[in-house]
């Protein structure tokens, strides 16, 4: 037998923290300039300009959508469960909140809305009718991890040198009321 334990006097390297690598202002217009005719730009677009959480974004349906006052209400998350996907709470109260949003993005979210209507009536039935604004073609909840990929493709496209996209999609959330700020004017 041991007499004691010879793990106790390994020294545990510690967890380097590194800094996320968010878009600067004029990243974030390249971004969006290179994800314009993505199936996910505009997604991308108001994750920049909500500074909405990607769950929270993915949970969106078009009843949170206020076309009359051009707003978008966070007010639920998507999480995925043993059990498949599932509505639950934001990540904290001050989450919940609506965000006025500028014309360009009602504009591109009615076009949008059509596209959607155009899928569901291609598929009839098939379509899974959950009201989600970013949904998959069939009308199913969208798993962050799928956009991971597109995200990569359009910072690889952006004009100019690459972008750093090693956190593009959480870091989108870090930069928004910079960017927000910054870009006011060209709304």
């Amino acid at each position: 037998m041991i007499p004691a334990n010879p793990a106790a006097l390994v020294e545990v390297p510690k967890k380097s923290h590194h800094e996320m690598k968010a878009l600067g202002p004029e990243e974030a217009a390249r971004f969006l300039e290179a994800a314009r005719e993505d199936r996910f730009g505009l997604l991308f677009e108001l994750l920049l300009v909500t500074g909405a959480r990607p769950s929270e974004a993915l949970a969106w349906t078009w009843a949170d959508l206020d076309v009359e006052h051009a707003s978008l209400s966070t007010v639920r998350s998507l999480v995925r469960t043993e059990s498949g996907w599932q509505l639950a709470e934001t990540k904290t109260p001050r989450s919940r909140r609506s965000v006025p949003l500028p014309a360009s993005s009602m504009r591109r979210l009615q076009e949008h809305r059509r596209a959607q209507a155009e899928e569901r009536l291609q598929l009839g039935a098939e379509y899974a009718g959950h009201g989600l604004i970013f949904a998959t073609a069939t009308g199913k909840p969208l798993d962050l991890h799928n956009l991971r990929p597109a995200t990569s493709a359009r910072c690889s496209s952006a004009r100019g040198s690459p972008l750093p996209c090693a956190s593009t999609i959480s870091g989108t959330r870090a930069r928004a009321c910079s960017w927000r700020r910054a870009s006011i004017q060209k709304w």
